[in-house]
């Protein structure tokens, strides 16, 4: 997370998007929070796989921005900052 607020923070519209999904993110995990009971009970199995569900699409689109402004900063950086592949 902190690499992509860094990478962003000078392309105002991808920094303004990413704080965006965060706070969205934010808020709807306050509301699972709220009713946590719910998931910790082992009868509610299914909803134990929604929440694993969201966890997963968080994790996926982290690595999906990671894998995307990673990219873009190694085009963007000056050669000798640039990132080693090898």
């Amino acid at each position: 997370m902190k690499f992509l607020l860094q990478v962003t923070r000078n392309h105002v519209r991808a920094f303004d998007a990413l704080l965006d999904y965060y706070e969205d993110m934010g808020d709807q995990l306050e509301v699972l929070a709220h009713h946590q009971s719910f998931f910790e009970s082992k009868e509610n199995k299914h909803l134990n796989a929604v929440l694993e569900m969201i966890f997963r699409d968080i994790l996926e689109f982290h690595a999906k921005a990671l894998s995307y402004f990673r990219q873009k900063s190694k085009h963007h950086a000056p050669p000798t900052l640039r990132y080693s592949t090898g």
